[in-house]
């Protein structure tokens, strides 16, 4: 309990100056100094402006929350509606294989979850040219399920439109009132005759790859008519669902059986996330053999989406700190009076420090002799000090960390390196074998090939090079003689030809003769009659 005193000196009433008794730890009571006015301690000098602050926070949250949940009242309900589709699809990626001139079929299910009648339209992006929907608008009932049918084709007969071999890329969209879905789509077109084919298999066992990483994927191209080692044309691309074309590579690989070899990706970091097809077209002469995978690409991961959906929105991000702030402002005002009053009851130890009769005699006598502004500087002046002591003794100890810490990483850094450079001879010590073990394996290998070979060829399975070559000088010849033979038989028929047209031309010429002398008949008989008929009529007339 406060109490005050005033003190009468040279004639004048000063004060008043405030006392309270105090029990400390060894149980004595005590009178210690609280002030001229013990509202202007330092601890109630802030609780004002931090209650008030506490207030404001308050009331700005109120406000604020307010205008946010009216700004994205609709964002937040088409969200709950799109999270829930009233309706199922059996697929979740189409990949067909076409022949050039050929059509194919496929069947989609699309299965009503809802509990009303849902209305659907089916959709084809990017691959109209080559795909036909028997049903692109229609009504399910709830349970039911509509089988929708995909006709590929390769060729457009109405509008003599043929698509060339590759591969396409497109989409199948589902759309309802409430919810969609898309569904990728990859048309891989091939020549009818193929000579080489390939198979892609990744490394990795997802098919996720990060923006800016790179993913590894196998390539196996397979001699379907086990001809001859020949160069092969490859080309690589990837694409997005939207057909557009990101990265394209070629390349000229050497088969003569088959052969298999890795292709890393690299992702660019600005790429957007989604699923892309890595594809891969193989040309040799006319035939075109296709290949395709699809993969998707991630976004950094994030948290929470309330924290992405903060960034893009300045009331949330405000209202975020207002919260943060108003915390701290509650926790300040806890730890500083109810924690610090409670604390006194509980222990009746003085949390903030109060001053002795003799310390509050000396500070009146002070605050006389002294003036107002005086008081001030000295006041400035001590809690200067004070700062440039404690500065003093943080960078001491601030250096002394620095100093130790120098130390235990030079340490570090030494076992580092001579574990590092245990490893490095270890390692190339276990190369030198390796490369050892390759080369008597090499050697053993081929010379298991050379007495395989003789065998081979003692028997008369395998032929030298000598021996192929003359083998081809044969075949070469019986081609030109095969060709001399057939480009005589080719004259002998055209000489034929001119003949029997010869013999066509003098029948021609024959019947035109016979024909002209018949017509000559006709005429003189007719001028003959023409002549009797004369004589006739002058006989008469006579």
């Amino acid at each position: 309990m406060a109490f005050k005193r005033y003190i009468h000196k040279h004639g004048k009433k000063l004060g008043p100056y405030y006392y309270e008794n105090v029990r400390s730890n060894d149980g004595k009571v005590k009178t210690v100094y609280l002030g001229t006015n013990p509202s202007h301690h330092t601890k109630h000098r802030i609780r004002k402006p931090l209650f008030f602050l506490i207030l404001v926070l308050v009331l700005i949250l109120i406000l604020g929350g307010s205008l946010f949940l009216l700004q994205n009242k609709s964002y937040l309900i088409n969200k709950v509606k799109v999270q829930e589709p009233d309706f199922d699809i059996d697929q979740i990626l189409i990949k067909v294989l076409i022949r050039s001139n050929e059509f194919i079929e496929k069947q989609v299910r699309i299965m009503n979850t809802g509990s009303k009648p849902a209305g659907i339209d089916v959709l084809i992006s990017g691959l109209g040219d080559i795909i036909e929907v028997d049903s692109s608008s229609f009504t399910i009932k709830p349970g039911q399920t509509k089988i929708v049918a995909l006709k590929f084709s390769s060729v457009l007969p109405e509008q003599k439109i043929e698509q060339q071999p590759g591969i396409y890329v497109g989409k199948l969209i589902v759309k309802s009132d409430k919810a969609a879905k898309e569904i990728p789509i990859v048309v891989e077109i091939e020549t009818k005759n193929v000579l080489f084919d390939m198979n892609l298999n990744p490394v990795a066992v997802e098919r996720r790859v990060k923006q800016g990483s790179d993913t590894t994927i196998e390539v196996r191209l397979f001699n379907l008519e086990s001809i001859d080692s020949q160069n092969v044309d490859v080309e690589y691309f990837v694409k997005d669902i939207n057909g557009n074309t990101i990265i394209t590579e070629s390349e000229t690989v050497v088969v003569k059986t088959q052969a298999s070899f890795f292709k890393t990706i690299s992702i660019p970091k600005n790429l957007k996330p989604g699923p892309y097809v890595f594809a891969a077209i193989t040309r040799f002469g006319n035939s075109i053999g296709t290949s395709s995978y699809l993969f998707e690409v991630m976004g950094p991961e994030i948290d929470s989406s309330f924290v992405q959906f903060c960034k893009n929105s300045v009331l949330c991000l405000g209202l975020s700190l207002t919260t943060i702030l108003l915390l701290f402002a509650l926790v300040a005002y806890f730890y500083f009076f109810i924690g610090a009053y409670l604390y006194e009851k509980v222990t009746g130890v003085v949390t903030i420090p109060r001053k002795g009769r003799a310390e509050a005699q000396e500070e009146i006598e002070d605050e006389e002799k002294k003036g107002f502004f005086e008081g001030i500087k000295t006041r400035l002046g001590q809690w200067k000090e004070e700062k440039q002591a404690k500065s003093k003794e943080k960078e001491s100890l601030k250096l002394e960390r620095l100093e130790k810490e120098e130390k235990r990483q030079l340490d570090s850094r030494k076992k580092q390196l001579s574990e590092e450079k245990r490893k490095f001879e270890e390692q190339r010590r276990l190369e030198e074998e390796l490369q050892k073990k390759q080369l008597e394996k090499e050697k053993a290998s081929k010379a298991r090939k050379e007495k395989f070979r003789a065998l081979l060829h003692g028997i008369g399975l395998f032929r030298t090079p000598e021996e192929k070559k003359q083998i081809e000088l044969k075949k070469q010849k019986e081609a030109q003689e095969k060709l001399k033979l057939a480009e005589q038989l080719k004259k002998q028929k055209e000489f034929e030809a001119i003949k029997r047209e010869g013999q066509k031309q003098k029948q021609q010429l024959e019947a035109e003769k016979i024909r002209q002398e018949e017509q000559r008949l006709r005429e003189q008989l007719q001028r003959q009659k023409e002549l009797e008929a004369r004589k006739i009529g002058q006989e008469k007339e006579k």
